[in-house]
């Protein structure tokens, strides 16, 4: 069973049903699977995701939830899932991360830490990024690219680039006594490489379906 909707209206799919049934959901020329999440303080059912293309041909996954500690509370939360190309060509390049922070407060701190691998989630990987933010301290940022990025975002080089990437991300975040804190909506941005000799058709045929978004359901026997 699938199902279509146009870009102008994006579709928003519960991150709870898309892990219970197994679906996944294609935009444009990128595949989006294999979900998962796990978190001893928040429910997959309270969250959402969101895929979208922009003007300029990027790809998007926002990822919303109520992911906030508050008064000395301590949180963490671990999301996961594939992206892949349709055609089965390698033209992903990089992966750009960046969050939506929500405080108040004496705020707190939030840990992220995102890993991009080949072959499957436990595979070689090919790409991983840091990034932090601590109230009140203005040195807080990325924490392994050599040139320091904004604390709010960072991008994940694919060298080579790839057909199919596996992606974990692992949030952890605590409030202060009198504070509250959380990264409630996290973003998934995907660059990738032009197309090669020849693929003018497939590249302009992808960005027509670009407002189309997919559901594939797994069937079982």
């Amino acid at each position: 069973m699938s199902f279509a909707a146009g870009q102008a209206n994006a579709v928003t799919y519960n991150l709870g049903a898309l892990i219970t049934s197994g679906d996944s959901f294609t935009i444009g020329d990128k595949t989006f699977d294999d979900f998962g999440f796990a978190s001893a303080q928040f429910n997959a059912n309270d969250a959402t995701v969101t895929p979208m293309i922009d003007g300029n041909g990027v790809y998007h996954l926002n990822f919303q939830g109520p992911w906030v500690a508050m008064f000395g509370q301590v949180a963490d939360i671990n999301l996961n899932y594939t992206v892949a190309t349709t055609s089965g060509q390698p033209l992903i390049e990089a992966i750009g991360q960046s969050y939506v922070l929500s405080a108040a407060g004496t705020g707190g701190f939030i840990l992220i830490g995102e890993t991009v691998g080949t072959g499957g989630f436990a595979g070689p990987a090919t790409a991983q990024s840091s990034l932090s933010f601590v109230a009140g301290d203005p040195g807080a940022t990325d924490l392994e690219d050599p040139a320091p990025e904004p604390i709010t975002g960072d991008d994940l080089i694919v060298n080579p680039t790839q057909a199919k990437l596996w992606v974990t991300k692992d949030i952890f975040f605590g409030a202060n006594q009198q504070g509250l804190i959380g990264p409630t909506t996290i973003t998934q941005s995907f660059y990738q490489v032009s197309m090669p000799e020849g693929g003018t058709t497939a590249l302009a045929l992808g960005l027509a379906l670009g407002g189309i978004g997919l559901v594939r359901r797994k069937l079982t026997a």
